[in-house]
């Protein structure tokens, strides 16, 4: 049993996985046809609708080795376009549950896998990864924490213990979406009946698993259902802005679904249940001003940093718990500027996301760019192109690389943002990705969303692909940005998570560009 909570936040946030293949690096015999130790299967309910399924196989590797498969698929909508989810993890440990190998398969978007294996030897893990029809390369050498428990050994992690009352200990676990080993602490509370899939209450200890922060966010705990064996009924996670999240031990002919009976419910769409209702709605929001709004925020540890401040951007801390935002136009940069500044070279560098290498990816950037060689020209003639070659905007695609995007030129605002930023780079113009919050008038809410920033004489300036009108405005609320250099995980979207669920906001105030009346 993978304590998949780790990764579930950014994975339904903007994150898409799919199937595992046996482990690369290290090879490792087949497995035998032997009676399994151990496999289960769950049924996994989002808010009630049942959305999905989860496996576990667990087999003896010769003497003293054991292959753990875990495997977990979600068919979920957003914006009521269906939206597939699957993750699965192999691996191979000793029988005393330590770590040899692993390897994921991660996909990005419908065409396009990242394969990442670690072989773990002399206190490091080797990760080495492939993407495509990529060869593999060796990506990094890093520590590694022999405290990692391997698959088989999390599975059996209650069997081994006498369950009571007040039993608390700490374990350790490889996260695949941060590429880090995390401690968990568990706390046994008291019998509880707990309702099983079919209605039936039975009593359980009721197990607390609590997370280790990652910097200052907390990642949701999880709570198990145990039985006197030590053996998992049943396991719940509420994720922030999203809602309950369920995993029910159950026959595989319960466990699967097609995923198709989503999209009949309103409250299993991650894309509107994400959304962060206003007070007011304004129109015409990329012609505004400024617009200020009041920001509530729950639990939050350093509420000052929780969103961007910066010129165009002007945060002031009310209280522990409130903020007042000040987001305006900002205008372009002045014409006779000096273009002779020192470019920053960490904003033109190719990455796994922003792949500024890929032929394809420069062939758009020329073709973008033929006629101008100014670096702000090129900036809002890539903004326009993208714009306007991206018609497809597809809901279903989750995040996918800026070389995949390239060839296909579809997808949602993330797409347009990697490709714009990569397309930026490959031009010379140096360039990374924003992440925040945009207005929906039609909603009258605010969704989380995606833009790219461009480096022009010492200043930073904000362009949104998706719009294509060349500037933005009040209506978009930056949280953070990022340039994806040196990382293959969403681990730059972590600090986005923890506000998920636990901020409100209003609008105070909005003042439009002279002769613009709001409809």
């Amino acid at each position: 049993m993978k304590f998949k909570g780790t990764g579930l936040l950014s994975l339904l946030l903007l994150a898409c996985w799919s199937s595992v293949q046996a482990g690369q690096g290290e090879q490792v015999p087949p497995p035998q046809p032997v009676a399994p130790l151990a496999e289960y299967w769950e049924a996994i309910y989002l808010q009630g609708s049942h959305v999905g399924h989860g496996h576990g196989l667990y087999r003896t590797l010769g003497q003293d080795r054991i292959q753990g498969l875990e495997e977990l698929h979600l068919g979920l909508t957003r914006f009521n376009q269906l939206l597939r989810m699957n993750f699965s993890f192999n691996m191979v440990e000793t029988k005393t549950g330590k770590i040899e190998t692993f390897t994921i398969r991660q996909s990005m978007g419908r065409d396009e896998e990242l394969i990442r294996s670690g072989v773990v030897e002399q206190g490091q893990v080797r990760i080495t990864k492939s993407q495509g029809n990529q060869q593999q390369s060796v990506v990094k050498t890093e520590p590694w924490n022999d405290a990692a428990m391997g698959l088989y050994a999390m599975e059996q992690i209650y069997t081994k213990r006498e369950m009571k009352a007040g039993l608390e200990f700490d374990f350790k676990s490889f996260s695949s979406d941060f590429n880090t080993v995390l401690n968990y602490h568990v706390t046994v509370g008291e019998k509880q009946a707990t309702e099983l899939l079919g209605g039936r209450s039975v009593p359980f200890w009721r197990v607390a698993v609590k997370i280790q922060k990652i910097g200052d966010i907390q990642l949701p705990a999880m709570i198990c259902w145990v039985n006197d064996k030590g053996e998992v009924f049943k396991r719940e996670q509420n994720i922030p802005g999203l809602g309950d999240l369920t995993f029910y031990r159950t026959r595989k002919e319960k466990a699967v679904t097609s995923g198709n009976a989503v999209i009949a419910r309103p409250q299993s769409d991650i894309g509107f249940s994400q959304l962060i209702k206003l007070n007011r709605s304004f129109n015409q929001f990329n012609l505004t001003r400024s617009v200020q709004y009041r920001v509530r925020l729950k639990d939050i540890e350093h509420i000052e940093t929780a969103f961007s401040n910066e010129a165009r951007q002007v945060l002031r801390v009310v209280n522990k718990e409130e903020l007042e935002i000040t987001s305006k136009r900002q205008n372009a940069p002045p014409a006779t500027a000096n273009r002779d500044l020192k470019l920053p070279a960490e904003y033109l560098r190719d990455s796994h996301f922003i792949n500024t290498n890929d032929p394809q990816v420069q062939r758009l950037a020329r073709t973008a760019t033929l006629h101008t060689r100014d670096p702000w020209q090129k900036a809002l003639a890539i903004e326009s192109f993208v714009h306007q070659k991206m018609t497809n905007k597809d809901y279903g695609k989750a995040f996918a690389t800026a070389k995949e995007t390239a060839k296909t030129l579809d997808g949602d605002c993330t797409e347009h943002a990697v490709l714009a930023t990569a397309m930026c780079r490959a031009a010379g113009v140096p360039s990374r990705t924003a992440i925040g919050l945009i207005h929906v008038p039609s909603e009258h809410a605010m969704c989380f969303h995606m833009w790219f920033e461009v480096w022009i004489d010492g200043t930073w300036y904000s362009l949104d692909a998706t719009l294509g009108q060349g500037r933005i405005a009040g209506g978009h609320v930056k949280v953070l940005d990022a340039h994806w250099n040196d990382t293959d995980s969403f681990l730059p979207l972590l600090p986005v998570t923890q506000l998920l669920g636990k901020l409100k906001m209003d609008v105070l105030s909005v003042e439009y560009e002279a002769g613009v009346s709001p409809r």
